[in-house]
């Protein structure tokens, strides 16, 4: 059962992550954050939760256990559930509603649902596929399931390949297999799904076994090219599809195409160029996962640095933390434990306050699609005896923040009360976020509006103004009358 619930938490935080939430594009107001400015990246506001993902356009960010939220007033939109493309339509745990009625369409029994296929159909987790025009369940299913990427097929653990529409079963999940639900995906078009510890493919149009591949040991790095045209396996090489032909060997021990299909990338060994196959760069540093940026110019080696591939020049990471990110234009790298680096001078512009913090297994989305936002998440142990995590959102300098939140830090521990002038309750330490203020000033709530859980009661935490050091405190944080 626990091997179940990870692997379900796991999904549905790349499901809610990737879903088209509401897809139309939205002017929030904020400036594209480039090399030139984003050293003046300030602190908007925080939002009580983990960062757990944007919508499409950009203009929404999912907080775990905590809702949507629309990035330029600061507002929950949805408390819990996704929308549809046209905003018109909420899924939820328990069904299918209008929205903002909320009425119910049709109701559920899975433990999360998911609209696919276009939104022709609505996947509910542990329950079954659902035609959304009639509400109708499709078929039932009983395990972790996985969509392809365009909806068409679905993938059952220790089941199947069902198709979709009809609740077929396309391909049996082998009885004598060694690998998890983890290792199953599905190429970009959909015609073929590989097992990529055993690198088996199974090719769904044909319903037939195409690839048996002897893996020299056992890999978790394999990739399709953009067309499906190919097959990229670590320590082997490339495989053309369907005919299962070896075009390229290498041993690199990670790889990656680029986003236009015409280079190929396997870490410790080279960047190739597909179809000539011939040597673009050598690969030598780091052993993390390579990405490319959408031009060409730079592959990303994750948690390491970055190459300039028309020139093969290296910038390595001094002091890198655990997780580097390319921005969606290709212009900036951020090491969420360090800051963040211009790609084509491999200078550090901005150095972070903290190390961002994040749930084992999750992966930190730091920028928005239209690369005007940047999100971090931010706990403190020294709250409570729980977590206290937050969503910090952060945009360029001079940016129409609806309201503000403020940052500020101790040398040593401080009292914490329940209240101005009030009962002191705790001491505290490290970085504070700063959600209201007296009107003189003189003291910070420290919590959300509705408090943490403090010995199994929800109190309002306060500290004095001049026991910390600020970071940020810029004007805009509300005024709060604790009396009020």
């Amino acid at each position: 059962m626990t091997k179940h619930l990870t692997r379900l938490f796991a999904l549905l935080a790349c499901i809610l992550a990737s879903t088209h939430l509401i897809a139309q594009e939205s002017d929030m107001g904020f400036a594209v954050i480039t090399p030139e400015n984003v050293a003046d990246l300030e602190l908007g506001y925080a939002i009580p939760g983990w960062c757990d993902g944007y919508d499409s356009s950009g203009t929404y960010l999912y907080i775990s256990n905590n809702g949507m939220y629309d990035l330029a007033t600061g507002e929950q939109i949805l408390k819990e559930g996704t929308l549809s493309a046209d905003g018109n339509v909420l899924l939820n745990a328990s069904g299918v509603y209008r929205y903002p009625s909320e009425e119910l369409i049709f109701a559920t029994e899975g433990v999360g649902n998911t609209f696919i296929r276009d939104e022709r159909y609505v996947l509910s987790l542990f329950d079954g596929v659902y035609d959304f025009a009639t509400g109708e369940r499709i078929f039932q299913i009983s395990a972790i399931a996985r969509p392809s990427s365009t909806g068409e097929y679905l993938y059952l653990d220790e089941e199947g390949v069902y198709e979709t529409s009809t609740g077929d079963l396309v391909m049996p999940d082998p009885v004598n297999r060694q690998s998890s639900y983890d290792y199953y995906r599905f190429s970009p078009d959909d015609r073929y799904f590989i097992n990529e510890l055993e690198l088996t493919i199974f090719d769904l149009e044909n319903r037939e076994y195409i690839l048996d591949i002897e893996p020299s040991e056992p890999t978790m790095s394999t990739a399709f090219s953009p067309d499906s045209s190919y097959l990229a396996v670590a320590g082997k090489g490339v495989y053309s599809l369907p005919d299962g032909e070896q075009v390229l060997v290498s041993e690199g021990n990670r790889t990656s195409f680029s986003p236009d299909g015409t280079l190929v990338a396997f870490n410790g060994d080279a960047v190739y160029e597909v179809d000539s196959w011939q040597e673009v760069i050598t690969i030598e540093e780091g052993d993390g996962s390579p990405q490319f940026t959408a031009d060409n110019q730079y592959l990303h080696i994750f948690s390491w640095g970055a190459y300039h591939i028309p020139t093969g020049d290296f910038f390595e990471i001094e002091n890198r933390g655990s997780f580097t990110r390319l921005s969606p234009n290709g212009d900036l790298l951020i090491d969420v434990s360090n800051g963040i680096y211009d790609l084509e001078t491999a200078e550090q512009r901005l150095t972070f306050d903290f190390a961002e913090s994040f749930i084992l297994g999750s992966v930190p989305i730091p920028f928005n699609a239209s690369q005007t936002i940047l999100a971090r998440s931010y706990n403190n142990f020294t709250y409570t005896q729980g977590l206290y995590a937050m969503c910090l959102v952060y945009g360029v300098a001079g940016s129409d923040w609806a309201y503000r939140s403020g940052l500020v830090t101790t040398e040593n521990a401080i009292p914490v009360y329940d209240a101005p002038n009030g009962e002191e309750i705790t001491e505290i330490s490290e970085i504070l976020l700063v959600f209201s203020q007296t009107a003189d000033g003189a003291w910070y709530r420290i919590s959300p509006a509705g408090g943490i859980n403090f010995d199994r009661e929800f109190v309002p935490l306060w500290i004095r103004a001049e026991d910390v050091m600020p970071i940020s405190m810029p004007e805009g944080i509300p005024i709060e009358d604790p009396n009020a």
